[in-house]
């Protein structure tokens, strides 16, 4: 009998089959129930998926998923919060957690929320689910370790703690700021060393064993009471699944992530660049969440015209056949562009930073003196010729052989359609600085004799 997994930061993956053999796939996020039940598993189980970032799982995937005849479970984590709500339908919840939800006892989504490192970190957890810190606290009263009222305002703290921040670190520093004293703090922080109550894990575990024992014991395809109606937003999305690359399922991403950084690592320095880059990512997005930051409407289409504008897909035949080739699909890509948006808006309050952590970069790479020498030579040669900021006239160009030189020439591009837009990428201060920073360069190597390509090359910035 075949069974589909979902499963991350929850428990290892290890840990999980020595329990239940079983195709083990990433968390569950949009289409991922409906492109596993196409291959008629026995059953489908849930314990870990994306819904923040990520377009989450819809219910529609899990309703035609069990009129399929699919026995579909949930627990711990989002597959509890999918099983509560779809109980009466006929999908199977397992756990604890599972229950508090279907009984109203917890009603957030937040309460099982965790940040997490990628597949290749093995989903390192960098948060403590609210559910694991609530069944804690309950074990160390029972333990004599607080009381009721200790309880009651750790459960507050770590309530209004923002998700990814939530970790017993963080609230053990909240108490001692808080001022509680008679060494409560300390007996608790001592407790937890061996005390703590991964709640999400346990539920997990018991799902395991339940689907296992219900496999052992033969049973049946599921029937249902509804009938499964066809909408034009399934249909979308049944289109957008079938139709996306081998790459995109869960299984092909793992696959083409690692011998897609392969590749890029055996580029040497490129690989460093895009790492930093990367890097770069990481921090924006989570600085954004953390500071509460979303992406509205207006921000992701602006980011997604501007991407569409530099990578030449204005039709959308061309997005849609880039979207293919970049193994994207329809959700992949508005995540994308949420993160491109709110990467924005962060540059709009950090864009005076940028300058300073730019030149401590260049300084830990080992560019800076060769940059700053290139950059006094160029001033004092300028500034004794009284071109300090030289018109076309003095460089004997016109505007478009300007431009041709130094993108032809120099950069071994195209002219750009759209200067204006170059020269905000690239943090020039509109056209004319881009001008002016141009006609510089070619009075400068003019005045040194030299009209071969000595510019220094200016990179697409990427965020």
């Amino acid at each position: 009998m075949k069974i589909v997994v979902f499963l991350g930061p929850t428990m290892p993956v290890e840990e999980a089959e020595a329990i239940l053999p079983a195709v083990y796939l990433p968390p569950v996020s949009r289409g991922d129930v409906y492109a596993a039940a196409r291959g008629d598993p026995w059953a489908i189980a849930i314990v870990d998926g994306y819904f923040h970032r990520t377009p989450s799982v819809l219910h529609k995937e899990i309703l035609w998923a069990m009129s399929r005849g699919i026995r579909v479970y949930g627990a711990s984590s989002l597959g509890a919060l999918r099983a509560a709500e779809l109980a009466r339908f006929g999908m199977i919840g397992v756990g604890r957690v599972f229950e508090a939800f279907r009984d109203a006892a917890l009603e957030d989504d937040d309460e099982v929320a965790v940040a997490h490192g990628p597949a290749d970190a093995g989903y390192l957890s960098g948060s403590e689910a609210m559910v694991n810190i609530r069944a804690t606290l309950r074990a160390a009263r029972s333990a004599g370790v607080i009381d009721a009222a200790f309880e009651e305002w750790l459960v507050g703290a770590a309530k209004t703690t923002f998700y990814p921040q939530r970790t017993w670190e963080r609230l053990l520093e909240d108490c001692r700021e808080a001022g509680f004293g008679g060494g409560r703090c300390a007996r608790l922080e001592t407790w937890l060393l061996d005390g703590r109550v991964d709640r999400k894990r346990l539920d997990a575990i018991e799902m395991l064993h339940c689907i296992a024992a219900d496999r052992d014991s033969r049973q049946t395809p599921i029937e249902v009471a509804y009938r499964f109606n066809s909408t034009f937003m399934w249909e979308e999305l049944q289109h957008s699944i079938d139709r996306r690359p081998p790459e995109a399922s869960p299984r092909g991403a793992q696959l083409l992530e690692g011998a897609l950084l392969d590749e890029l690592r055996l580029r040497g320095d490129g690989y460093l660049r895009e790492r930093e880059r990367a890097l770069t990512r990481v921090f924006a997005t989570e600085l954004a969440l953390a500071r509460g930051e979303r992406a509205e409407g207006p921000a992701i289409e602006r980011a997604t015209g501007a991407l569409r504008e530099t990578r030449g897909l204005s039709e959308q035949n061309l997005l849609e056949a880039w979207l293919e080739r970049e193994g994207l699909t329809a959700a992949s890509f508005a995540r994308l562009m949420e993160d491109e948006a709110l990467i924005g808006k962060l540059e709009v309050h950090y864009d005076a930073w940028i300058p300073v952590f730019i030149r401590d970069s260049l300084r830990v790479s080992g560019r800076f003196d060769e940059l700053a020498t290139r950059a006094w030579e160029k001033d004092d040669i300028l500034s004794r010729a009284g071109l300090g900021t030289p018109s076309l006239a003095d460089a004997a160009l016109s505007e478009p052989e300007l431009w041709k030189w130094f993108f032809e020439a120099v950069l071994h591009t195209a002219v750009p359609d759209d200067l204006e837009a170059y020269a905000a990428r690239h943090d020039f201060k509109g056209i004319d600085g881009l001008r002016r920073a141009v006609l510089r360069e070619f009075i400068y190597l003019r005045k040194l004799g030299r009209r071969e390509r000595r510019a220094v090359p200016l990179e697409a910035r990427s965020g």
